[in-house]
C-alpha cells in the first residue's frame, strides 16, 4: 500500500453508516476526517481533541482504531479530486501543512465518505481495517488499570491485530469537479490531471 492513514474512533458504530466511514461535522461547510500517518499521533490528536468531552470509566474501551490504506492510484485519485461537499474547494484527500510550524504534524483530512473498500477499474484502491485500542494506548487516553506486566506485553504484541471492515466493494465515483481523466494508449494506460 502507498499510503496508511490512522483515526480513533469513539466507537465504530457513531464513524460509519451505509458501508462507509462518515466524516464529522456534516452541517457545516467542511466536513472531515481527521487522520494521522502514525497510528501514536492519531490517539495523541484523539486525546488532545475528543477525549476531553468523554465521561465515565470505561470510555476507552469502546474506542476503535481505524486503518485507511490506499494504494498510489487511491492517493493519486483522492488528492487530485476536489471534494464535492465543502466550499472554497479542497481536493478529497489533503495534508495539512503550516507555514509557521517548524516540524510536520503528520495531519490530514478526508473530505467525504470512504467506502470500506474502493475499486477503480478492477484495481482495489482502499481498504479500511480496525481494530481495539492496545493497553498502553488506552492508558495514554486516561483509563485506570492495574494490570500485570505479562499482560501488558500481551496487549504490546497484539498492536497490529487489525481486521479488515467486511463490506460491499464500491467503485470509484467520479466527482462532479474531477479533474483525473484516464486516457489509454496502445499498450500504456495514463492517469491525466487536468488544471484548469
Amino acid at each position: 500500500m502507498a499510503l496508511s492513514l490512522w483515526m480513533v474512533a469513539k466507537t465504530w458504530q457513531q464513524c460509519t453508516t451505509d458501508g462507509k466511514l462518515s466524516c464529522i461535522g456534516k452541517e457545516s461547510n467542511y466536513p472531515y476526517l481527521g487522520v494521522n500517518s502514525e497510528r501514536e499521533k492519531a490517539v495523541d490528536y484523539f486525546k488532545q481533541h475528543m477525549a476531553k468531552d468523554l465521561r465515565g470509566d470505561d470510555w476507552q474501551d469502546q474506542c476503535a482504531m481505524v486503518k485507511i490504506q490506499f494504494t498510489a492510484k487511491g492517493v493519486a485519485l483522492y488528492c487530485t479530486t476536489p471534494a464535492d461537499n465543502v466550499r472554497p474547494h479542497f481536493p478529497m484527500l489533503r495534508k495539512l501543512c503550516y507555514k509557521d510550524l517548524k516540524y510536520d504534524e503528520d495531519k490530514w483530512h478526508l473530505l467525504g465518505d470512504i467506502p470500506f473498500k474502493e475499486m477503480h477499474d478492477g484495481e482495489r484502491i482502499v481498504t479500511i481495517s480496525r481494530g481495539d485500542l492496545t493497553l498502553d494506548e488506552k492508558v495514554k487516553l486516561g483509563k485506570k488499570v492495574s494490570e500485570s506486566p505479562s499482560k501488558k506485553r500481551r496487549a504490546a504484541e497484539n498492536l497490529e491485530k487489525l481486521e479488515e471492515v467486511e463490506g460491499e466493494a464500491k467503485e470509484w465515483k467520479r466527482q462532479e469537479n474531477c479533474p483525473l481523466h484516464r486516457l489509454k494508449d496502445s499498450d500504456t494506460d495514463y492517469l491525466v490531471l487536468h488544471i484548469d
